[in-house]
């Protein structure tokens, strides 16, 4: 996978910032209609966690409520844009 993300990487600017909103698959799969199994959800999950370790991007806790999670991502980009 790290060779793929190296080699796609040289085609695409990198971004100033991702952010990766983690949410354990059961919560995923009770929040959407249109997934088509908890496994599915697993799999895709592990790899935007290795992308995530790879890339360094910023990851945040998505299983509370929609207030919360958005609290959180206010604080990443605030946090990113103070360091620049």
């Amino acid at each position: 996978m790290e060779s793929y993300t190296i080699f796609w990487s040289k085609f695409f600017p990198k971004p100033h910032m991702v952010i990766l909103i983690d949410v354990p698959e059961i919560i995923a799969y009770e929040r959407k209609e249109d997934i088509p199994s908890l496994k599915f959800l697993s799999i895709r999950r592990q790899l935007y966690k290795k992308l995530v370790k790879i890339l360094n991007f910023s990851i945040i806790n998505g299983d509370a409520d929609e207030d919360t999670v958005n609290k959180r991502l206010i604080d990443v980009v605030n946090y990113y844009f103070k360091r620049r």
